[in-house]
């Protein structure tokens, strides 16, 4: 009985000294293995495993876009010209000094030109009143500043035959002057025919009777009133060469 009893004794020592070393054991092992943190992925880098001890590199990213691609293009944007002293338009001129002023075709010659004088100076040339055959009415008087020339009639458009009226306007050459005589719609001497159907979208441009290399063109080819004029040809580059309203004189021959 003793026997039995000192047997069981020694077993029950041995199985708590096998649990001891495998404690032991695992707490060893347990202090050696390094922890593990999950991996993370850096946008454009790296993604890694990042231990107690050290980074372990795992794998390499590489991050791409992609952008959508724009095409340029050779097609010069419309940039309107600025206006000047003196603004033509379809029916007549306005007219910035002082005040700002308009005057239609069929004003008052004399008020024009004093106006016109004012804001320009005492004018280059004056045809006085004479016979045109270019022209309606029975006298015709021209005043020029530099390229700007207005054209006055004597008893034309069915007026009373007495009466000295403004009827048109007409303006070429590349003097600054010239360059300053800007539509409301920002057009003048030396814009581009792509400039003048950016400005007038009903604007029509055709070859010249009187030149095989000209253009012509109406800015309002439909109807209503209208500008007129040259331009050094018909593609979209060419530039206007000069420009004209009022249908008392004729411009265009043949």
């Amino acid at each position: 009985m003793r026997l039995t009893r000192v047997r069981n004794i020694v077993v029950l020592v041995g199985v708590l000294a096998a649990v001891l070393v495998a404690a032991i054991a695992f707490a060893a092992a347990s202090d050696d293995e390094p922890l593990v943190v999950p991996s993370s992925t850096i946008d454009g880098g790296t993604q890694t495993s990042t231990t107690s001890d050290a980074t372990t590199v795992t794998s390499s990213t590489t991050s791409t876009s992609t952008r959508p691609t724009s095409t340029s293009t050779t097609t010069r944007p419309f940039v309107p010209k600025p206006t000047g002293k003196v603004i033509p338009y379809e029916t007549g001129v306005y007219v910035k000094t002082s005040s700002f002023s308009v005057y239609a075709f069929g004003e008052e010659s004399a008020l024009v030109l004093n106006e016109l004088t004012a804001a320009l100076g005492e004018a280059d040339h004056d045809t006085g009143w004479r016979k045109d055959d270019t022209c309606e009415g029975s006298a015709t008087r021209r005043v020029r500043w530099g390229d700007l020339e207005l054209v006055f009639t004597k008893g034309a458009n069915g007026l009373l035959p007495d009466s000295l009226t403004f009827q048109q306007w007409h303006i070429s050459g590349s003097s600054v002057l010239a360059n300053t005589m800007v539509t409301p719609e920002g057009i003048g001497v030396g814009s581009t025919v792509s400039d003048l159907k950016h400005a007038y979208p009903e604007a029509k441009v055709t070859r010249a009777r009187s030149s095989d290399e000209a253009g012509i063109y109406l800015t309002k080819p439909q109807g209503g009133p209208f500008i007129q004029g040259f331009t050094k040809d018909t593609d979209d580059k060419s530039p206007i060469t000069s420009m004209w309203a009022g249908l008392a004189c004729q411009r265009i021959l043949g």
